[in-house]
């Protein structure tokens, strides 16, 4: 298989992992009812492990767990900014 399709699949998963696992925070401004925690954190594991292992096929461990961690470290920062600033511009027309 081609080694774009891994890359490409374990981007999706980490960054679905991640949003699911920034649902499961109290601070969350995604939704307005918070979904049940534990059932996030325990998808969005599964989602990221899933990732790592995508990215093993791929890459060397070192640079796959790199790789996951930066597209945490951009899910976490960015979407929680991005959704302050859009729901900002819907008070402030």
């Amino acid at each position: 298989m081609s080694t774009s399709v891994f890359l490409i699949g374990a981007s999706v998963l980490a960054v679905v992992g991640g949003m699911l696992c920034y649902l499961a925070s109290r601070n969350q401004l995604l939704l307005v009812r918070p979904p049940n925690a534990r059932l996030c954190l325990l998808a969005g594991s599964v989602l990221v492990c899933g990732a790592l292992a995508l990215l093993l096929q791929a890459r060397s461990p070192a640079t796959a767990v790199f790789m996951v961690v930066t597209l945490l470290m951009a899910v976490w920062s960015l979407l929680p900014l991005g959704l302050a600033l859009a729901r900002n511009r819907k008070k402030n027309p």
